[in-house]
């Protein structure tokens, strides 16, 4: 069964959540989380393009990950 991305009808391979307490956002394959109520299913698209709030951390643990990526800063 494909799942769509919840922005567009892209199939979704990557699984977004958050821990606002850290301040984190988390991107993870989406493999095994097809009917996944803690997150958001997003496409690669969607997946690159996203940015966390500022002063927010993301976490890229997809495919072997961590890759970590500090919040941005106002230009």
């Amino acid at each position: 069964m494909t799942i769509s991305c919840i922005r567009c009808p892209g199939r979704a391979t990557t699984l977004l959540t958050y821990d606002h307490a850290s301040a984190e956002a988390y991107l993870d394959d989406a493999r095994g989380h097809e009917r996944a109520f803690d997150g958001m299913l997003l496409c690669e698209s969607h997946a690159r393009r996203f940015t966390a709030p500022q002063g927010w951390d993301t976490i890229d643990r997809r495919n072997g990950g961590p890759r970590s990526f500090a919040g941005e800063t106002s230009a």
